[in-house]
């Protein structure tokens, strides 16, 4: 019913899809810092309260302007980054 060999050294190394190996070197753990850090930030801005104090009251202003203008907007804003870089 039971055998002398116990279950650890029966066991063989099993075949995985991934490796440490492989996830080091083809991983964008820029991307990974950076959506970490904004999640921190967003939670921390949230439990100091800081979200509301810069919360903007009134967006009929910009909910007023036509689509074609904030197309105009976007587009100049990207150019004047273009430009900057």
């Amino acid at each position: 019913m039971f055998s002398s060999t116990s279950a650890f050294e029966a066991a063989r190394p099993i075949d995985t899809l991934l490796d440490w190996k492989t996830i080091h070197n083809n991983m964008a753990w820029g991307l990974i810092l950076l959506m970490g850090g904004g999640y921190a930030l967003a939670d921390a801005a949230q439990v100091t309260c800081v979200n509301k104090r810069f919360q903007v009251a009134d967006l009929s202003v910009i909910s007023s302007l036509g689509r074609t203008i904030w197309l105009y907007l976007t587009h100049l804003l990207v150019i004047i980054v273009d430009l900057s870089d």
